[in-house]
């Protein structure tokens, strides 16, 4: 029995790149977030802790690109999936699970569609990246004059060691996805799948509320568009300060808009 040679190890090095630390720093970040919201009750409560912007800014990392109208565009589909799953589950009575997996073909088809569309560099200033913009704010601002339906909680009876992996081995397979996605990986649904299944009670409160990431998530784009360098390869160190500038403004808007969101809202204020 002959040792591989040198060359074959060194063909083995994508995998290396696959699990280097800023991707094992994300599976356990987002795998923490969808464990919390399935063991939350309250529909407000998964709502909120689902609308943190983790799964996007760890992604973010792992693909070493700046920020540009994909990202927004990503998000506009992402909004998406939860009201198909609704539509699906809900109204239609499909089982929750394959309305979960329509949901994951129409971000496919969407990106497949986008990343033909989107120019490579459609970043801060350009017409993309405006337009992308603007449509989203004026698509999610309606919105805020519908109050969600009061619907029922639910929280996870599965042993928390088996949702936690399973959790975590589909993201380490998606993780392959993210070069050719370019800025829909950061954007792609991986706390959504998770999440559209522990709220399948209340996938009509979490849709409706959605708007209230939306807004803060423009503004977040924008501030780390600016700050981060156009294309990439970029580090993990080059992230650090516009992700902090970008926080910095999207949880004002998060917090504001789900109190004002709650006040109108009593029925979903727990």
């Amino acid at each position: 029995m002959t040792l591989p040679s040198p060359a074959y190890w060194g063909s083995v090095r994508p995998m290396q790149a696959l699990l280097g630390p800023a991707e094992l720093a994300m599976m356990a970040i987002v795998t923490a977030q969808v464990v919390a919201i399935a063991y939350l009750s309250s529909p407000r409560s998964k709502s909120l802790v689902y609308m943190l912007p983790i799964p996007f800014s760890t992604a973010l990392v792992t693909t070493g690109r700046g920020i540009d109208a994909t990202h927004l565009l990503g998000m506009a589909v992402v909004w998406a999936f939860p009201w198909l799953a609704w539509y699906l589950h809900g109204r239609r009575g499909w089982p929750v699970l394959l309305a979960d997996a329509c949901g994951v073909l129409l971000y496919a088809g969407a990106t497949l569609a986008f990343t033909s569309l989107v120019p490579a560099q459609a970043g801060l200033g350009t017409p993309w990246f405006t337009a992308a913009a603007i449509v989203l704010l004026a698509a999610c601002l309606p919105a805020f004059g519908f109050s969600p339906p009061a619907e029922p909680g639910h929280r996870s009876r599965l042993p928390v060691a088996f949702k936690a992996a399973l959790i975590l081995g589909l993201i380490a397979a998606l993780l392959a996805l993210r070069k050719p996605m370019r800025g829909f990986m950061p954007a792609f649904p991986l706390a959504t799948i998770f999440t559209v299944y522990e709220a399948r009670h209340s996938l009509k409160t979490l849709s409706m509320r959605f708007p209230i990431f939306l807004v803060g998530f423009i503004g977040m784009a924008a501030v780390m568009a600016w700050l981060l360098p156009a294309g990439g390869p970029l580090r993990p160190t080059a992230y650090l300060l516009p992700l902090a500038a970008g926080w910095a403004v999207y949880v004002p808007f998060y917090l504001l808009l789900d109190r004002w969101y709650t006040q109108r809202s009593p029925a979903t204020a727990a």
